[in-house]
């Protein structure tokens, strides 16, 4: 994430609400249909984090909120961003991730979920990175927080408060991944 915001600059509308959308989805886990279905209503922002409000998200039908947390730096902070992203779309309600007219200006329209998903792949291939079948997809974001919070030691129920997942062992699937050969009974032995 970090080098992928680096090369992202914030002059053009598309490349700020792509940037601001790549720093909230990693920041919340989110999925890339809770992306497409923020509403700038729903966004509340404090000094040190942000809440994030969902009517729906995948299989609940009530409303639910993600705290994500402020970053050191200002220039990956997802609430830096979503407060520099806001303040330069000047709307009050309606969809926060919106598409774009031939002038990189933003419409009313909200993106996609598979249009989230193409940003985050064309991004990545922007800077080399291999998108999709087996390199960065939709959901990268949503993994990459999952993984990064698990390998830093978060506790699996913190971890789930953010992700929205209900069951343990859905979330222990990413932890099975990360730690495979960790702990390896070959490790060091060749």
């Amino acid at each position: 994430m970090a080098q992928l915001m680096h090369q992202m600059g914030e002059q053009e509308f598309v490349d700020l609400r792509d940037k601001t959308l790549l720093a909230v989805g990693f920041a919340g886990a989110l999925r890339v249909s809770d992306l497409a279905s923020l509403k700038i209503e729903d966004v509340r922002l404090y000094p040190n984090g942000a809440n994030l409000g969902f009517e729906t998200r995948k299989r609940r039908s009530e409303f639910s909120q993600v705290p994500i947390v402020a970053g050191q730096d200002p220039s990956r902070c997802p609430v830096a961003l979503l407060q520099r992203y806001m303040m330069r779309l000047g709307a009050h309600q309606g969809p926060l991730f919106r598409r774009a007219n031939r002038n990189r200006q933003p419409l009313a329209k909200p993106l996609h979920p598979s249009s989230v998903a193409r940003i985050i792949m064309k991004r990545a291939q922007g800077i080399g990175m291999e998108a999709s079948h087996g390199g960065v997809s939709g959901h990268s974001l949503r993994r990459g927080f999952i993984d990064s919070a698990l390998l830093k030691g978060a506790p699996i129920s913190e971890v789930m408060k953010i992700s929205g997942h209900r069951d343990p062992k859905t979330l222990m699937l990413y932890l099975d991944d990360l730690g495979h050969f960790n702990s390896h009974p070959g490790q060091g032995l060749y």
